[in-house]
């Protein structure tokens, strides 16, 4: 998933990349997407064919670069938007009395079912 995409891109790796990658995404939920987005990012700050170690860094690592561009969207949207995201947020946490709290699948339609405009809220799913 990171080594021949890249060898297929005519891109070489840095020595230590591919473990740090790796100590990211490994454990998580969703490791796929997450590791996608990460080496979209990396891409854009390629040094000519090299994906290193120093821009992977720059990106804040996988879950630092989503973080980011989740922050830029949130940011993007006005104070309306804004309330409805995080009342859709809300949906998408069960919150861990005493434990940590957990992400949980939700059906489209419990979203769209919030007391918004349904293209309010398709507008903040398609960002």
């Amino acid at each position: 998933a990171i080594v021949m995409p890249a060898e297929m891109n005519h891109l070489e790796l840095e020595g230590g990349l591919v473990e740090a990658i790796i100590a990211d995404v490994g454990g998580e939920p969703g490791a796929l997407p997450l590791l996608q987005y990460a080496m979209t990012e990396l891409y854009e700050r390629r040094d000519g064919r090299w994906l290193t170690v120093d821009a992977y860094n720059e990106i804040g690592g996988a879950m630092g670069a989503l973080t980011r561009r989740a922050t830029d969207i949130y940011n993007g949207l006005d104070e309306t938007q804004q309330v409805l995201v995080r009342q859709m947020f809300l949906r998408l946490v069960t919150l861990g009395e005493g434990t940590e709290d957990t992400r949980r699948r939700v059906a489209i339609t419990e979203l769209l079912s919030l007391d918004y405009d349904t293209e309010a809220i398709q507008h903040i799913i398609d960002e």
